[in-house]
């Protein structure tokens, strides 16, 4: 169980919450502080587990992202989105990613107790 808990710790913090903070981190950033920038849709493929991959063009450069089934988005509609220079993060304008960057806050603190309580642990 000291094992267990030691390794699902470490991993909850290094997998889950290290690896994605700094595009979380940058996430968060375009959401409060980004542009909103006009978009040309290429096209949208195919929906893959209640998702569809947006590829629209800014600036002469292809980008993708992935939204929900359920938008019907056609080849040259234009979208406005969030968007910092420098990035290739693009968000809908009322897309919150709030909510996101706590839980991976969230899952960094139950890996350190996890971790904490594997080193407790009296095998």
């Amino acid at each position: 169980m000291k094992l267990f808990l030691i390794i699902g710790g470490l991993f909850l913090i290094i997998f889950t919450g290290l690896v994605p903070l700094p595009r979380k981190i940058q996430e968060y950033k375009t959401q409060k502080e980004g542009e909103i920038v006009e978009t040309v849709v290429i096209r949208v493929e195919s929906c893959v587990n209640h998702k569809a991959l947006l590829i629209f063009k800014y600036n002469d450069q292809r980008y993708d992202k992935w939204i929900d089934c359920n938008i019907d988005y056609k080849k040259g509609d234009i979208l406005r989105l969030k968007h910092l220079e420098d990035s290739d993060i693009f968000l809908f304008e009322q897309e919150d990613v709030t909510r996101q960057f706590i839980a991976s806050g969230f899952l960094i603190v139950f890996g350190l107790i996890f971790v904490v309580k594997g080193f407790k642990y009296k095998s």
